[in-house]
């Protein structure tokens, strides 16, 4: 039987005062969750939750990802390391961890969705969670609290929170938090934005239902496989209002050049948004963005210029002064100069000048003096 302690939820953080879980005193053989349901002790089946790392080359930030997930109260976590062949010390830092990993594989693939969907057929869970090597869970918790809010809301299929977005300046770091729409706004708000996995968690039976990720995209396949989420009215979606991760920007994703052709192929291939009301509400997206872009698919309105200061386009004024009459100057040396040139040239044409060369000619055959040049 559990202890009864503090709930993990309350209704100011989304749960109903009839469904509040009861952490249980874990054993070494057990992790069996139990749940207070409208008056009713109920146990249930234990849920496993698969959380898959891919990474290659990630000894600089895969140990925190790697603490986060092995530090989790929660027991029944599957953990799932698919390394792409690293060849620096992530291999290394990795195995400190020892059998916390529960399946590791270390070998070549084709990029991130290939590696992704290894993950997908390792994992036994019930439902998938995908962190990055740069990324962390919120904290120790978080997957305690997740599997709280999917056995209060049995019907559903994939859990979306929120993200705490992380970014590296040299002023320091950046963070803001990312928060997403209810479900029935996820479409609209997927025209020009991307749900991100490091915030869901995937039942694992829609990967056999939607597919895995498709691995001919090197940046858009999560985004394509989004789309086909929304697109089934079957699958029930559910907002889920707590910070899951911590996401760090600087990816493949962030290259807007290499996201957006991507994101627009798979868009006009998408049934969900291919209706004459889905492409009128597509076009009113990007015409606003246009109108007012503010860094919106990397875009930004460049301001006017702003109009100098008085003192610096009066100062530029006199230089330009001090520059034309360095002009003049310069000018009027050639002219002295070509002038000096033709009065010598004269000169040396001259009767006079013939004579006194002569003069100096007999000087020095007489011996009377050096010649010096005439």
């Amino acid at each position: 039987m559990p202890s009864i302690n503090s709930p993990i939820y309350s209704p100011a953080r989304g749960l109903t005062s009839q469904a509040i879980l009861l952490r249980p005193n874990y054993s070494e053989n057990t992790s069996l969750p139990f749940v207070f349901i409208r008056n009713e002790f109920k146990e249930v089946k234990a849920m496993k939750i698969s959380i898959v790392t891919v990474c290659r080359n990630a000894e600089q930030s895969i140990e925190l990802a790697l603490k986060s997930v092995v530090n989790q109260t929660y027991q029944d976590i599957e953990y799932i390391v698919v390394d792409g062949a690293s060849t620096d010390g992530t291999k290394d830092i990795i195995a400190q961890y020892g059998d916390r990993v529960t399946k590791l594989i270390s070998e070549p693939d084709n990029g991130v969705y290939e590696a992704m969907n290894k993950g997908i057929k390792l994992a036994s869970g019930q439902f998938i969670y995908f962190l990055n090597a740069d990324d962390y869970l919120a904290d120790e918790t978080l997957v305690q609290d997740v599997v709280s809010f999917l056995l209060t809301h049995p019907d559903c299929d994939f859990l979306y929170g929120d993200l705490l977005f992380q970014i590296d300046k040299p002023s320091g770091c950046f963070t803001q938090l990312i928060t997403f729409p209810n479900p029935e706004g996820i479409p609209e708000y997927l025209i020009c934005d991307c749900l991100l996995h490091q915030a869901s968690f995937a039942k694992a039976d829609l990967f056999t239902k939607l597919g895995h990720f498709n691995e001919t995209y090197r940046i858009g396949s999560d985004y394509e496989w989004f789309l086909k989420l929304i697109g089934d009215d079957t699958i029930k979606l559910c907002y889920y209002p707590r910070t899951i991760a911590a996401y760090n920007a600087g990816g493949m994703s962030s290259d807007m050049e290499k996201t957006l052709p991507e994101m627009f192929e798979i868009q006009n291939h998408a049934p969900v948004y291919q209706s004459d009301d889905w492409l009128k509400k597509r076009l009113i997206k990007y015409q606003d963005i246009l109108v007012k872009p503010q860094g919106r698919f990397g875009l930004n309105r460049v301001p006017p210029v702003a109009s100098l200061d008085s003192q610096l386009v009066e100062r530029v004024h006199q230089l330009e002064r001090q520059v034309k009459r360095l002009k003049a100057r310069e000018s009027g040396l050639k002219n002295q100069l070509a002038g000096m040139e033709s009065t010598i040239t004269a000169m040396q044409t001259s009767k006079f000048w013939k004579i006194r060369q002569q003069w100096f000619n007999f000087k020095q055959r007489l011996g009377i003096e050096k010649t010096e040049s005439p």
